[in-house]
């Protein structure tokens, strides 16, 4: 009786290490699994690109494997199917491409990377410009000159208007080459940067005052006149 639940008892020993054992094989299992499918990272530069330059999307991840890359347009046109990427080195992935008139400048397009032994799958998106943003941040920049320009035109059209009010002719001549040297500095000025709706604001105002500069050229000649 005793060897015999001794027997019994190292039995269902026994059949406990093989469960554990098996349990333990199949947790491995899946650890392993789950670590290689998320070992895969990309990095796509330069991002932005601008239009014409080459773009390289670099993939990290375990070695020998074919990994295959799609990219889609921002209206979700394939530009690239199913592309295999270069192995440079042991893990380290490589694809590069020419920004080209299949990516509208100012959209985004976006990647999907997937490797199939190891269920990786990675997404993503990237952007393509038309100007860099240093270019953008320059003009940014440089947009409250061109709002200087015409609010000193503005302000020149407002002294001529004062002198011939006030009835007064001192220096009345330098008044209006101020206000012609800033009038004629706005084309240019415009030209560079652009035109805000602030500075559109201030250009309509102008253009109303210099359509009243007829009665003001009156009023000048008529005083010059009974001066003499």
């Amino acid at each position: 009786a005793v060897l015999t639940s001794f027997e019994t008892s190292a039995q269902e020993a026994i059949t406990l290490l093989q469960d554990s054992s098996k349990t333990i094989e199949e947790a491995g299992t899946t650890l392993t699994e789950t670590a290689e499918k998320y070992s895969w990272k990309v990095t796509v530069a330069p991002n932005p690109a601008l239009t014409g330059d080459t773009v390289t999307i670099q993939l990290t991840g375990l070695p020998s494997k074919i990994p295959l890359l799609d990219i889609y347009s921002h209206d979700n046109k394939v530009i690239f199917d199913d592309v295999n990427f270069t192995e440079t080195t042991p893990g380290v992935y490589s694809y590069q491409f020419k920004a080209s008139n299949k990516f509208v400048a100012g959209k985004a397009y976006s990647y999907v990377v997937v490797e199939s032994t190891t269920s990786g799958f990675i997404t993503g998106s990237a952007m393509v410009e038309s100007m860099s943003l240093t270019t953008i941040a320059g003009l940014a920049a440089a947009a409250p000159e061109a709002e200087r320009v015409a609010k000193k035109a503005l302000e020149a059209i407002k002294n001529v208007e004062a002198v011939v009010v006030s009835g007064e002719n001192i220096n009345i001549s330098m008044t209006l080459k101020n206000l012609k040297e800033s009038v004629d500095a706005l084309p240019e000025q415009f030209a560079k940067e652009g035109v805000s709706p602030q500075i559109l604001d201030t250009v309509e105002e102008i253009s109303g005052r210099l359509r009243r500069w007829r009665v003001m050229k009156d009023m000048i000649s008529n005083r010059s006149l009974k001066r003499r």
